[in-house]
C-alpha cells in the first residue's frame, strides 16, 4: 500500500507538460532560427545569436533591476504579453537593499 501511495504522488506533482512549459521558450527560439537559416542563409541566425550573446554580457548595477528590453526585441517577445509581464516583477517586489551591499556581494568583496 505504501508503494502505491508513493507513485501516486510522485506521478500528481510530476505535470506531463511541466518538462514541456520549461523549454518551450528555448524550442521556439532554435525553431524559429532554423526557419530563418533554411529563408536567408547561415548568416542571419549567426548574427542573432552574436547580438544576443553581446547583449547577455551587458549589465547594470547589481542594485538596478534590468528589464531585458533588448533581449525581448530580438526574440520578438516584446509583442506579446504574458504573466511575467505583470506578475511577480523586480520592480514591483517589496525588497529594500543598500547599493553597497549588494555591489560587494556581486564583486564578492566579504
Amino acid at each position: 500500500m505504501a508503494d502505491k501511495i508513493k507513485v501516486t504522488t510522485r506521478t500528481l506533482s510530476d505535470h506531463p507538460l511541466k518538462a514541456s512549459e520549461e523549454t518551450f521558450a528555448q524550442r521556439e527560439l532554435e525553431t524559429n532560427l532554423q526557419m530563418l537559416r533554411r529563408n536567408e542563409g547561415i548568416a542571419a541566425p549567426m548574427r542573432i545569436m552574436m547580438e544576443m550573446q553581446a547583449y547577455k554580457k551587458v549589465g547594470r548595477l547589481p542594485f538596478l533591476p534590468s528589464s531585458r528590453l533588448h533581449m525581448d526585441v530580438i526574440t520578438g517577445r516584446d509583442e506579446t504579453i504574458d504573466f511575467s509581464d505583470f506578475l511577480g516583477t523586480e520592480e514591483f517586489s517589496e525588497r529594500l537593499c543598500q547599493p553597497q551591499v549588494m555591489a560587494e556581494k556581486k564583486l564578492n568583496f566579504n
